[in-house]
């Protein structure tokens, strides 16, 4: 009886993980290693499906186990209430730790055992320090204010270099990094509309984000310019860097663009928010810009 009322709270504690689960950020860092991978390809290199599929193991395994640490350092009453009485005298903080360093442990054998090229295993070990920062008392910088930043740079920066490195059995090449600026800002100004929709629940829960430490307001106007900028800045690429197939790409996203700062707009005017809508906008935005980019890896 006893150890059926223990296999039972066992499997609420991983159904209660999925319910808090970020589908929406595994799926755009899966979508952002591919994004790195296929480059190589575009650039003429073979893509070795092996690597390819280990490399996304490595992914998903330091993924699952930011969410595990997100979850150990959640230190809200709400939480621990709910989880006290879910699964009584469980101890369900040492099972996530123990969770999140098996899975750490097992992507840093993959890289050594499977990968093995030091600039990937620099990456590897780039990803494992941001994750802690991002998650790990006493630093745990996701509520910080300025999370949302270090979140931007582990999905659109890391991951995709991730991805390329081991392709390319380690060499870098400067031009994916200035790809990867316009989906930096773009996943920045993501993560300043997500958290405007989200105001209520960060204030309840006393969640210290970007939009509770400089304002609704400077937040959206920042999502405005960082938008902006993404066209911008890639406009100036195709005259120094990057050929125009990228550029004509990137700007058929354009009306997307216009309806998602119109409806910003809309908000610092002073009408009553869609926030449904701004949001799914904002993630469609990211989205169609790496989908476009895909197909024309894909298709040369």
């Amino acid at each position: 009886m006893k150890e059926n009322k223990e296999k039972k709270s066992l499997a609420s504690l991983f159904i209660y993980f999925y319910s808090n689960l970020h589908i929406t950020d595994f799926i755009s860092s899966v979508s952002f290693y591919l994004f790195g991978s296929l480059y190589s390809d575009y650039l003429g290199m073979k893509i070795d499906i092996a690597s390819l599929c280990f490399g996304l193991l490595v992914v998903l395994f330091l993924l699952a186990a930011m969410e595990f640490l997100n979850l150990l350092f959640c230190r809200e009453q709400e939480l621990d209430q709910t989880l006290i009485q879910r699964f009584g005298n469980l101890d369900y903080r040492l099972i996530f730790f123990s969770l999140a360093a098996a899975f750490v442990l097992i992507a840093i054998v993959i890289c050594v055992l499977q990968i093995k090229n030091s600039t990937s295993l620099l990456a590897t070990g780039l990803m494992v320090f941001f994750i802690i920062f991002y998650t790990v008392k006493p630093f745990r910088l996701i509520y910080s204010g300025y999370g949302e930043i270090i979140y931007a740079v582990l999905v659109t920066f890391l991951i995709p270099t991730f991805g390329f490195t081991i392709q390319s059995q380690g060499s870098l090449y400067f031009t994916l990094t200035y790809l990867c600026i316009p989906y930096f800002v773009l996943m920045l100004a993501d993560r300043f509309i997500s958290e405007n929709r989200l105001l209520s629940r960060d204030i309840d829960r006393y969640h210290t984000t970007a939009v509770m430490r400089f304002g609704s307001v400077l937040t959206l106007r920042i999502a405005l310019y960082l938008i902006a900028f993404s066209y911008i800045f890639i406009l100036l690429l195709g005259l120094i860097a990057i050929p125009w197939r990228f550029i004509i790409r990137w700007f058929i996203s354009i009306p997307l663009a216009i309806y998602l700062i119109w409806n910003l707009n809309k908000v610092l005017s002073g009408e009553k928010p869609n926030w449904k809508l701004t949001d799914f906008l904002s993630k469609s935005l990211i989205f169609l810009n790496l989908m476009l980019f895909l197909f024309l890896y894909l298709l040369g």
